[in-house]
């Protein structure tokens, strides 16, 4: 027959292989999802200038995933500014479109978007053409 002490030393020690047992697999658990951070996103900070000229959707450091095919961007003016056009890593952009769509095969780790506004005063003025015939 088992003595109690036995049986109070046989409790503690499973209880301790179960902990054990526990944090490792937590152990394991976060360094897994740690590594899909990683290698599951790429990081795109978006900005605007001049400050308080419009706004972009979405905005700040953005975590894409990687199954996702891309991103759309919107800039929108404030104020009778205008929108101008995308620089994307430094590169001016030829979409002069105020929504794009950044495409993850042009990103491969932390990228930055600005969108570029013109202020209302510096926009030149549209006149409608003169239907006068001499």
């Amino acid at each position: 027959m088992v003595n109690k002490r036995t049986k109070i030393v046989f409790a503690i020690t499973s209880l301790l292989v179960i902990t054990a047992a526990l944090v490792i697999v937590t152990f394991f658990m976060n360094q897994n999802s740690n590594q899909e951070l990683e290698s599951g996103y790429w990081i795109l900070n978006i900005s605007t200038t001049p400050p308080g000229a419009g706004t972009v959707t979405p905005n700040g450091t953005i975590y894409v995933p990687l199954n996702q095919l891309g991103i759309n961007v919107t800039a929108a003016p404030k104020g009778g500014n205008g929108f101008h056009f995308w620089i994307l890593d430094g590169e001016e952009l030829a979409d002069r479109s105020s929504t794009i769509f950044v495409p993850k095969q042009a990103l491969n780790s932390t990228h930055t978007l600005q969108a570029n506004f013109i202020l209302g005063h510096q926009i030149a003025p549209s006149f409608p053409s003169s239907s006068i015939s001499h």
